[in-house]
């Protein structure tokens, strides 16, 4: 299989890669940059696990849908600063949400 002229199993040259790295450094800097303040007005969807009782697979699941929905209804994202979640001890974080890993 090619993909843009190039065998998939073959490795990017360095230089490629060193683009790669700078690229994502560019984004991964702009993500943390607070929101700019057109973003005040915006509405959100609050996630939160609540008594979701199921397996990590399908907890994975229920975020991917609710970051969906947020995406296509054009609001932001939050996860709930207390939670439930099972995969969160409550001796390393407390408050048991999803921020513990974000």
């Amino acid at each position: 299989r090619q993909r843009l002229g190039r065998s998939l199993a073959s490795t990017p040259p360095d230089a490629e890669i060193r683009q790669m790295g700078a690229a994502f450094e560019r984004d991964w800097d702009s993500l943390q940059q607070p929101p700019p303040d057109e973003c005040g007005g915006r509405r959100f969807v609050v996630f939160s696990f609540g008594s979701n009782i199921f397996g990590l697979g399908a907890q994975l699941h229920y975020l991917s849908l609710v970051a969906s929905y947020a995406f296509h209804t054009n609001r932001t994202l939050i996860a709930a600063p207390q939670d439930t979640w099972w995969y969160a001890s409550a001796s390393d974080c407390p408050s048991r949400s999803l921020e513990c890993y974000l």
